[in-house]
């Protein structure tokens, strides 16, 4: 989530495919609620002061604090969302008839996270975990 650094009364940015914003819409108690296709407007409109929160891909909304000017007005905020609005997270696909090949992926991230070697590169490009 990022927000404003103040906060007024203004509309909630969400983007995420429509059966998952209708659920959002169900279950939140913020008022307003504004979907938008792409986060790049979502975050035009945060920036302009249009709505006070974008709901989005954490690492995309880091990248658009840290690489646009746009970006000086707004922080991440909260923790991460647990819900099921927002899927169940990213992940990597491989073929069925493949189970070797995700064996392997499984493998190496066991080891990358054990040996410390992904925290190494995970600190270089974001502070916070993305696994």
């Amino acid at each position: 989530m990022c927000r404003r650094r103040h906060l007024p009364e203004r509309p909630l940015a969400f983007r995420a495919p429509l059966p998952r914003r209708r659920s959002w819409r169900r279950t939140t108690r913020i008022s307003t609620v504004k979907a938008y296709q792409a986060v790049d407007d979502a975050s035009a409109d945060l920036a302009a002061g249009r709505v006070d929160l974008v709901l989005s891909d954490k690492v995309l909304l880091d990248a658009w604090l840290k690489k646009s000017s746009d970006g000086t007005c707004c922080e991440l905020a909260g923790p991460d969302l647990i819900d099921p609005a927002f899927g169940a997270g990213k992940g990597v696909a491989v073929r069925k008839e493949n189970p070797e090949l995700r064996d392997l992926f499984d493998a190496a991230i066991k080891t990358i996270l054990a040996d410390g070697t992904y925290k190494k590169i995970n600190d270089k490009y974001f502070s916070f975990s993305i696994y």
